[in-house]
């Protein structure tokens, strides 16, 4: 309970405060030009990284691990990393044209105070840094400045009317030449996908996997859900690092899907992803079902809606009544499974990378397909928020694509029989192994979902799936206190998804929150 404390008495300080990212760009821009010679400031940074001026370059900076050289039509940039990739302990370093320069300028004249979105366009910026010339630029055109205390890199870029002025802070030079943007940065930086079999998620969770919906909600019971920042920013790194989190005793009151419990638990991250199942959907088992989903049969390992272009990334499963035997779910980490195989057996996992499988839905008025690749190209361990695994047997189009074997271009000629039989025998070799992996228990982790569960995960890279189970009889029901409800099913659960860019989206702004609560700063370069 520390934390929930912690949460209330910053956060209350951060909305007196109410800070937006509005009243920060609308800062007046009182500029301090700085000499070279004084710049002493002492700072504390991650290792920097170094560049050597050009024979003809002007040096503009050059303390404390920061260089900053004006070159013809270019400035050069070392240092240290943005603070948000600090922990990688390399520089940032980089040559921006001054096309680039001016494309990047910060000022509520080319990025909007209140809707922050640029005002101009990429090309019309080369054209406004075309007015500079493409020599060297002297101090008084280029020189460092302080702006409110912030030190950094002041331009006056030469117009019409005079000249427009930019200012550079070092943080935003460190951001520009660090190759991606901050929230990128946060997510695939400090919160890199963690591999794990049950065992070692087990182990390393033990106080992150699981948590209580009385910590998660700051209201009082009954209300709709206030959700705790700290805590909400808790379950989405849990669930970014590992694919998978549970938060426990969310009511089961609200059952209809206008205004059920689980809809205003996955409102407070984001908008829901709609599909043809609606926003939320009901897993019950009901006669003549058109998805395994809505039986009482064994449901094996998959993923959701890959017959569609973009499937849902990430989905929540909302366990509203379980009262039957059997019926436990189980989930398997993909990534750890197929980055397994990528080492002991590559030639397999290439042949995997090679040819995609088709998804098909055709049933119930509807028809989607579409091919995905089953590994992605890149290294499966790879910190890129969009690495995907696809798998969903059940969902598999008939197999009417002809094979093609590892590092070829294309699939073997009609006529060459041989290479056309060795690659179909080599892809299904591949999905026989990648199989033999998901199967092998050591990554199955399983738990059978008490009534108020609920489980969110990567829907991209945790494989989900669930037992069968079979309906309680009246004297087993009597013998263990179950209540059965008549008309009600036995077992039922509430799902609904979320877009990537939406959870990703609410860790960022969370994170903001996060460092200020915490640290009383924002790393928000």
């Amino acid at each position: 309970m520390a934390m929930r404390v912690l949460c209330s008495a910053r956060l209350a300080a951060l909305v007196s405060r109410s800070w937006t990212p509005a009243r920060a760009a609308a800062r007046p821009a009182t500029l301090v030009a700085l000499h070279p010679r004084h710049w002493t400031t002492p700072r504390h940074l991650a290792t920097a990284a170094t560049h050597t001026p050009g024979p003809n370059d002007r040096v503009v900076l050059a303390a404390d691990g920061e260089l900053i050289t004006c070159g013809p039509g270019y400035v050069q940039y070392s240092g240290p990393a943005p603070e948000s990739d600090a922990h990688l302990n390399h520089g940032s370093a980089g040559v921006m044209t001054f096309a680039r320069l001016r494309d990047a300028c910060p000022c509520p004249a080319c990025i909007h105070p209140s809707t922050r979105q640029k005002t101009h366009t990429s090309a019309e910026a080369a054209t406004m840094a075309a007015a500079a010339g493409s020599g060297v630029l002297p101090e008084a055109a280029m020189h460092m400045a302080e702006e409110e205390g912030e030190e950094g890199l002041c331009v006056h870029w030469p117009t019409d009317e005079g000249k427009h002025t930019s200012f550079y802070s070092l943080p935003l030079l460190r951001r520009l030449n660090a190759g991606r943007t901050r929230g990128q940065s946060y997510i695939e930086n400090e919160l890199q996908r963690r591999l794990w079999t049950c065992e070692s998620l087990v182990k390393e969770t033990s106080e992150s996997l699981w948590t209580d919906y009385a910590d998660l909600h700051t209201g009082a019971p009954g209300e709709k859900i206030n959700p705790s920042p700290l805590v909400l920013h808790h379950v989405l790194e849990q669930l970014q690092r590992y694919g998978i989190a549970v938060i426990r005793d969310v009511p089961t009151t609200k059952t209809a899907n206008a205004d059920c419990d689980l809809r205003e638990l996955a409102e407070s991250i984001g908008l829901l992803r709609t599909t043809f199942y609606g926003e939320t959907w009901d897993v019950k088992n009901v006669p003549n079902a058109r998805n395994v989903a809505y039986t009482n049969l064994n449901l094996g390992l998959h993923m959701d809606l890959l017959y569609m272009a973009l499937p849902p990334r990430f989905q929540l499963l909302h366990c509203l009544r379980n009262r039957v035997y059997g019926g436990a779910s189980y989930f398997v980490d993909s990534f750890a499974a197929a980055h397994a195989l990528s080492k002991n057996q590559p030639h397999l996992y290439a042949m995997l990378q090679r040819n995609p499988l088709e998804y098909e839905y055709d049933n119930d008025g509807h028809y989607l397909a579409y091919r995905h690749p089953v590994v992605p190209a890149r290294e499966i361990d790879s910190t890129l928020m969009h690495t995907a695994v696809n798998w969903s047997p059940p969902f598999q189009a008939a197999p009417t694509r002809v094979a093609a074997r590892a590092g070829e271009t294309s699939a073997p000629a009609l006529d060459d029989v041989a290479g056309r039989v060795r690659a179909e025998a080599e892809l299904y070799a591949a999905l026989q192994a990648f199989q033999a992996e998901l199967d092998d228990p050591k990554y199955r982790f399983e738990f059978t979902m008490r009534e108020g569960d609920v489980v969110l995960f990567d829907n991209q890279r945790v494989l989900h799936a669930r037992t069968a189970f079979r309906d309680k009889t009246p004297d087993e029901a009597a013998a263990d206190g179950t209540l059965l409800v008549e008309g009600e099913p036995t077992r039922w659960l509430k799902g609904c998804y979320l877009d990537g860019s939406t959870v990703w989206d609410k860790l960022a702004t969370l994170q903001d929150y996060y460092q200020e609560a915490i640290h009383g700063v924002r790393k928000n370069i």
